[in-house]
């Protein structure tokens, strides 16, 4: 069938629908309602998302002993990928009483990436004083672990380790 403008029209019992604001020679079909159904998915997500905000529970050991030791094994293997998910983690496991308090995490994450990649190296610059390479790297975790015992006492075992 041929139309007063000279171009085929559709057949009258398709399911598809073609959009009249776009010229007659773009023939693409249109899905009726594409603009409703992607708003409506992205309120959904919205509310999804708002709910698990709002289901969230502080669990201090995942935010601060869990996910800092996930972030060092992503970086070391170069998975780095995974880096997003578990900062997103720390996050929504961190503290709710602190705004920043997941951020200690990280800090944390941070130094155990510093001390897996500088034995790492020194294994490699120094092969032949591994007991002194051992050593100081034992070391670095002591200044580290030290001052972190030290606040845990002081704050009375807060989190309830």
């Amino acid at each position: 069938m041929s139309g007063a403008d000279g171009h085929d029209a559709p057949h009258r019992f398709t399911m598809m629908r073609y959009d009249a604001t776009r010229p007659l020679k773009d023939r693409r079909p249109t899905v009726p309602g594409l603009h409703d159904l992607v708003e409506g998915e992205a309120q959904r997500a919205h509310s999804l998302a708002r709910s698990l905000i709002a289901k969230r529970q502080d669990k201090p050991w995942l935010s601060l002993v869990a996910v800092p030791l996930a972030l060092t094994a992503a970086t070391v293997s170069l998975q780095l990928w995974m880096t997003p998910p578990l900062l997103a983690l720390c996050w929504y496991w961190g503290s709710k009483d602190g705004d920043l308090a997941w951020l200690l995490g990280i800090t944390e994450a941070c130094f155990s990436v510093v001390w897996a990649f500088l034995g790492a190296y020194m294994l490699a610059a120094l092969p032949q004083d591994r007991l002194l390479v051992g050593l100081l790297w034992i070391a670095y975790a002591g200044i580290v672990a030290v001052p972190g015992g030290i606040n845990r006492w002081r704050f009375n075992r807060k989190y309830g380790w």
